[in-house]
């Protein structure tokens, strides 16, 4: 046993010696800065590009050979710019390719390396030269990789292109033997950010990987990789992903097995938890087979909540014809006292290698519970079929839905995954939108709306559809319509509806309403009536019956805005109406008036109505336009007819403030006899003022008496006066003032040549005080009234 211990002494003793020697000779004959001029040159020569290499090579001979090449940066292409720096570079050496003089590199460890990458607007990289391949192989320096060990190290991305920021920093990876084809153990992390999307995350990543471009053959085994921070508006986020993935894209193969993805986080304030199971999923050999996939959403915000499953059972076929008995899915949601439940499923067929998919008979059932619609609630059963060809980012489907009393069908479509585009076909026979709006049950008075309230149509930006939509009878704010017709035309922030049509109220509606929220909105409608009944209009629309009749309502207006009250006075453009054979309400001119010697005994100039529903005053014929401006409409042309008068008027309805600042101008032209009231003949041809003020809901009237018994007084006082002169004297209080004269002045001239004699001719009065006009106009006025 000594002899044998010793010898082996011996013998390991004397192997250490040779090996001791051999670095001694390796030491003493090869000095590896002798090959730095040739790097450098060989870079700069096949790259144009600066190599620095920051002091001397030096060797290690423990426990690999190696050589440490301390701090080096490269240039960026044509230029002492920086391209990629490292702080320090050690490199194992092979021992046997050393002694012929050639560098075949073991394995690499790099600390604190710096890269910049710039993708330029025309497409092209800072790196372009570093991929393009030497014209033929170095013979005096090989490379040959066995391991990469990274620490420290970062990499930024300047996306000119896509006008987007990319970084890696904190990086630390380690490979096994890195090469083409070849599988390899890889385990890195680092720390992730970019603008676009913005996100900022901690990931690791360990496996078994291969990679085959040539063949586009891709492999990772014993996957393992996690995500987390912030991604995009998911926030707090934590994303994991395990399972084996074997891909091969040119022959259309994929075997995946034990597949497990998930992610949680806050979404909007919401916890949100989605998972997907995929055991087993191969496509080979012009068969696809694979056990039931799940996926699974869940997410809560306070007492809200929300829970969905979707479950593909056993796929069968080929690549090109692949197909499952069921994919089918449920629902459930409760936000506040409202609850939704619902499940489908359909049969799955799809052609793997063109990517498009069907699913031909997808039926299902939804329930929403609400105790504010009718019956606590609706029920609604659909069945559509959808089409998806994902190559050409096309999903394309027609639908049945029925619930209530409404029965939906038609057609929709989307193209672009991006930036999508809808379209849509759909006809609707009957719809009662009221019963699905939640009103308040709150017993407090109502708020008036805040005019500072902001509009916000950001959402137009971002949806672009075009389509039509038909409904044969439609109750929408209490506004019932049929053979309603909708047309939308919606395009990067700019929607428009025209034609914007309906029979509604025994008559047509026909126009057009544009809204452009690219930056201040901007809304603007026109819109025309014909045979409307204004009445049942009014009431249905704003529960107030202050005007009835049948005719034309014509409206062109535009405004911009971004609050409410904005909006409101921003209003401008016109309107127009046009009616017949209706009435007034709120106020009864003729009642009034028959009343008028008890408002004149009493010395009113002026008297306050309040509006009251059950007096009208009806019309054979009423019609005005308005000019609208900064959210005032303004008439001037007002004319209505009545069977004892005629109106006009003129004044101001204040939109924006829901004021009134109006008057109206009845003249009587018949007697008032047999109308209920005494008979006021005498008030024939006179004018009454009528006022009109307070707000859209209170309005009020005011009754002008004083200008009313001015008229009667010279009307009495008129008529007593008989012949030319009396002619002449109303023409002068209300006619043509330059002709009285001249005719009162004319008569005067002739009397004064009458003969002594004549038949006409009066006596001088006795002589007596003379009375004054003022005395003279009390004594008729108090005999008119019967004072």
């Amino acid at each position: 046993m000594n002899k044998a211990f010793k010898y082996t002494l011996f013998t390991l003793t004397g192997l250490l010696l040779l090996v001791i020697l051999f670095a001694g000779y390796i030491a003493a004959t090869f000095n590896p800065n002798d090959y730095k001029p040739l790097i450098i040159k060989l870079v700069q020569d096949k790259k144009q590009r600066t190599l620095h290499l920051d002091g001397d090579i030096k060797l290690a001979f423990w426990p690999k050979i190696g050589a440490n090449l301390g701090k080096l940066s490269i240039s960026e292409h044509n230029s002492e710019a920086i391209f990629a720096s490292v702080e320090g570079v050690k490199v194992s050496l092979a021992l046997l390719p050393l002694l012929k003089k050639e560098l075949v590199v073991d394995t690499i460890y790099v600390d604190g390396a710096q890269a910049n990458i710039i993708r330029y607007k025309d497409g092209t990289t800072n790196f372009d030269d570093l991929m393009s391949k030497d014209e033929e192989d170095s013979q005096q320096i090989k490379f040959d990789i066995d391991g990469v060990k990274i620490s420290k190290s970062a990499l930024a991305f300047d996306d000119q292109q896509a006008d987007a920021k990319y970084s890696i920093s904190n990086l630390n990876l380690t490979t096994g033997h890195v090469a083409l084809a070849t599988p390899f153990d890889m385990a890195t992390d680092f720390t992730l950010e970019a603008s676009k999307p913005k996100l900022k995350v901690d990931a690791e990543l360990k496996g078994n990987f291969m990679a085959d471009p040539d063949n586009k053959h891709f492999v990772a085994k014993g996957l393992a990789a996690k995500l987390a921070g912030d991604l995009a508006t998911l926030t707090k986020a934590e994303i994991t992903l395990a399972g084996d993935i074997d891909a091969k894209a040119e022959n259309m193969e994929l075997l995946v097995e034990g597949l497990k993805l998930a992610a949680k986080g806050n979404l909007d304030g919401a916890s949100v938890n989605a998972e997907l199971a995929m055991p087993s999923l191969k496509v080979e050999n012009n068969t696809v087979s694979g056990k039931s996939a799940q996926v699974s959403l869940s997410q809560e915000k306070g007492s809200d909540t929300l829970k969905a499953t979707l479950l593909l059972a056993d796929v069968t076929g080929s690549p090109t014809a692949v197909q499952s008995s069921s994919i089918s899915g449920d629902l459930s949601a409760k936000q506040g006292a409202r609850e939704i439940t619902g499940k489908f499923s359909s049969p799955f067929t799809g052609n793997i290698e063109k990517l498009i998919f069907d699913l031909p008979k997808l039926a299902g059932q939804v329930q929403l519970k609400d105790a504010t619609f009718p019956n606590g609630g609706i029920q609604a059963d659909f069945l559509l079929n959808a089409h998806a060809d994902i190559k050409q980012e096309q999903i394309t489907s027609s639908l049945k839905l029925n619930f209530d009393q409404t029965k939906v069908s038609g057609n929709v479509g989307m193209i672009h995954f991006v930036q999508p585009t809808y379209h849509f076909d759909v006809d609707i026979d009957k719809l009662d939108a009221d019963k699905y709006i939640t009103k308040s049950e709150s017993k407090t008075p109502a708020v008036k709306p805040n005019p500072d309230a902001p509009v916000d149509l950001s959402a137009l930006k971002h949806i672009n559809a075009n389509g039509e939509l038909r409904i044969g009878w439609l109750k929408l704010a209490n506004v019932k319509s049929t053979n309603v017709r909708i047309k939308l035309q919606a395009d990067d922030g700019v929607a428009q509806l025209a034609p914007f049509s309906a029979q509604l109220y025994e008559g047509n509606m026909n126009g057009s309403l544009k809204v452009d929220a690219r930056s201040t909105p901007v809304i603007s409608v026109k819109q025309s009536m014909t045979g409307i009944a204004i009445g049942p209009l009014l009431t249905d629309a704003i529960n107030n019956d202050m005007l009835s009749g049948k005719g034309t309502l014509n409206l062109d207006v535009t405004t911009q805005g971004a609050t409410v009250g904005v909006l409101k006075k921003s209003l401008n453009g016109s309107a127009s109406l046009n009616l017949a054979d209706g009435a007034v309400k709120g106020i009864d001119i003729a009642g009034t008036i028959r009343g008028v010697k008890d408002k004149l005994s009493a010395f009113k100039s002026e008297t306050k109505i309040a509006g009251d529903k059950t007096q009208k005053t009806d019309f054979s014929e009423m019609v005005a336009s308005f000019n609208i401006k900064n959210g005032v409409a303004h008439n001037e042309d007002l004319s209505m007819k009545a069977p004892l008068f005629r109106i006009t008027g003129n004044g101001d309805i204040d939109i924006a403030n829901e004021t009134l600042n109006y008057t109206a101008k009845p003249t009587i032209v018949n007697s008032l006899k047999g109308q209920g009231g005494k008979d006021l003949d005498d008030l024939n041809g006179l004018t009454v003022p009528v006022k009109l003020s307070g707000t859209f809901a209170k309005p009020e009237y005011k009754i002008d008496f004083a200008s009313l018994a001015t008229g009667v007084a010279q009307k009495k006082l008129l008529d007593k006066v008989g012949g030319s002169q009396g002619e002449a004297l109303k023409n002068l209080v209300g006619g043509n003032k330059q002709d009285a004269l001249k005719s009162l002045l004319g008569g005067n001239k002739k009397q004064d040549a009458a003969p002594a004699n004549s038949a006409t001719q009066v006596a001088p009065p006795p002589e007596q005080k003379p009375e004054t006009a003022e005395d003279k106009a009390k004594k008729k006025l108090n005999k008119l009234l019967g004072f």
